[in-house]
């Protein structure tokens, strides 16, 4: 990827989730992890409008840092009384509580949090080697002709192979998405039709 610096400020309103989405992925045209990145930036948007100042009429500003092999993300918010709690969580059990953060620590490389009540920045960085081909995962799988054949069998899941992780993932399309993995394309589609067979 070619190296940069770029921010964007938006309202703190939820309807700005998707704009935040198709700035982000604008940027990242050529990012190994695209998805995986618009997927956690979305993720630390919505907590910012949900849980800080900035959604109370507020604002909050999205930061993308671009390196040759790696990437760091930042959502600075207007604060809140509260620190984020920022945890692991097994992802069989993201429903409960710290879901977007546990999210969000399960694809990236590191995260943390940066400032006070009156205003904090929750960023989250990204690597992969320096040799490897842009908008390449593996020589032992071609994801993007099992991306198509997932996204074919499920189209109401939003699936992805993580060249961080090493790991193919999926998240249900629907308003409170949960987050499974699985070390082959094979056993997530295995995942996702048990899910759906159940019900959950």
């Amino acid at each position: 990827m070619t190296p940069g610096w770029c921010q964007r400020a938006f309202r703190g309103e939820a309807r700005q989730l998707q704009e935040v989405r198709r700035y982000v992925g604008g940027l990242l045209t050529d990012c190994p992890d695209r998805d995986a990145v618009i997927t956690c930036v979305a993720e630390l948007a919505a907590n910012a409008i949900m849980h800080t100042h900035s959604g109370n009429g507020g604002t909050f500003v999205v930061h993308v840092q671009r390196s040759t092999n790696g990437l760091r993300i930042a959502v600075a918010d207007a604060g809140a009384a509260t620190q984020p709690a920022i945890r692991v969580a097994q992802t069989e059990n993201l429903l409960e509580g710290g879901r977007g953060l546990a999210i969000v620590a399960a694809l990236s490389e590191q995260m943390g949090v940066d400032g006070d009540a009156r205003g904090r920045t929750v960023w989250a960085e990204f690597r992969w080697p320096e040799q490897q081909p842009v908008a390449r995962t593996s020589p032992e799988v071609e994801p993007a002709r099992v991306l198509v054949e997932l996204g074919t069998k499920f189209g109401a899941w939003v699936c992805w192979f993580g060249n961080q992780t090493r790991q193919w993932w999926a998240m249900p399309r629907r308003p409170n998405p949960f987050l499974i993995s699985a070390s082959s394309a094979h056993d997530l589609a295995r995942r996702i039709a048990v899910i759906e067979q159940s019900g959950t």
